[in-house]
């Protein structure tokens, strides 16, 4: 366990702030947007999930639990919440995109030296 997963004050501000959404309008928009809208009137699920990764986000880098309780932030602004978070893991060098299997192997590709390969259409006889 790390220092900042133990330590869950941050002292750290956000690189974006909650209401920066239109910093990125290609996150803030689409049809992900709605359907995602549309599972979390029935559902709430998407709430409570999205609250607890909010929370593991802050952690991790020593983030301020600002402008309220990580709870308060999902419940009122969920959508504002989401393209904050996705906006400061962006700009930390992951790409939410891909997911953590994906940004997992993409690290390991970065720290692996480029090896040599032989080609795929050639056979030995």
């Amino acid at each position: 366990m790390t220092m900042n997963m133990m330590n869950p004050i941050g002292t750290e501000a956000w690189k974006t702030g909650l209401f920066d959404c239109m910093d990125d309008p290609n996150n803030a928009c689409g049809t992900s947007a709605l359907l995602y809208g549309l599972v979390g009137v029935f559902l709430w699920v998407p709430f409570i999930m999205s609250c607890a990764y909010r929370t593991k986000i802050r952690s991790k880098y020593g983030l301020v639990e600002t402008p309220a309780p990580d709870w308060a932030t999902h419940l009122f602004c969920e959508p504002c919440s989401l393209c904050q978070e996705y906006r400061e893991l962006n700009m930390r060098g992951l790409d939410p995109s891909i997911g953590w299997q994906g940004n997992v192997a993409r690290a390991m590709q970065q720290q692996q030296p480029n090896m040599m390969t032989p080609p795929m259409n050639q056979m030995m006889r």
